[in-house]
């Protein structure tokens, strides 16, 4: 793979984001994320995010396609 991977076993960046899942404390999976998609900007800013709160739902494609075009970004950044 040409980027990092985060490992978060003890669940601070999820914590820190705030997306921890909380219908999985006390669970097998304790630390369950809900499905998140942010775009980073060149200077390290969160420049758009999108939380589903129903596991079931994911931020589509033309969601993440309209928010880099909003944002002048051409997805190669």
């Amino acid at each position: 793979m040409s980027f990092p991977i985060l490992s978060d076993p003890g669940h601070r960046v999820i914590d820190a984001y705030g997306i921890r899942d909380p219908d999985y404390n006390g669970q097998k999976f304790e630390g369950i994320p809900h499905p998140s998609v942010y775009i980073i900007d060149k200077n390290g800013r969160v420049a758009w995010a999108k939380v589903e709160f129903d596991y079931k739902e994911r931020p589509t494609d033309d969601d993440i396609r309209s928010a880099l075009k909003i944002l002048g970004m051409n997805g190669s950044q």
